[in-house]
């Protein structure tokens, strides 16, 4: 196993035991991967979704099966539309 699959195995197995990490980079971004889900029942851990969200000082971005969300204090929005291998992308750009 080379040292990828080996974090990559770690990072599972973390996620399938508490539900959620944490991880702080060097940069000062902070990435929160979880696997957990709100129900009726409360939070729960579930094998076929996940999240993911991304924070620093005042901007952060959240994605998971259904959403995709942006915050920022920013002033201006760009939007863009692009077609690559004949797929229209969109793309946000935050000024």
């Amino acid at each position: 196993m080379n040292r990828k699959d080996k974090i990559q195995h770690l990072l599972i197995t973390h996620l399938m035991e508490k539900g959620q990490i944490s991880l702080t980079l060097p940069t000062g971004i902070v990435v929160d991967i979880g696997v957990t889900h709100e129900t009726k029942r409360g939070i729960e851990k579930c094998e076929d979704y996940c999240w993911v969200s991304t924070r620093q000082d005042e901007r952060a971005t959240f994605m998971d099966y259904y959403n995709l969300s942006l915050q920022y204090p920013g002033r201006g929005l760009m939007l863009d539309e692009s077609d690559e291998d004949g797929v229209s992308v969109h793309h946000l750009n935050v000024v």
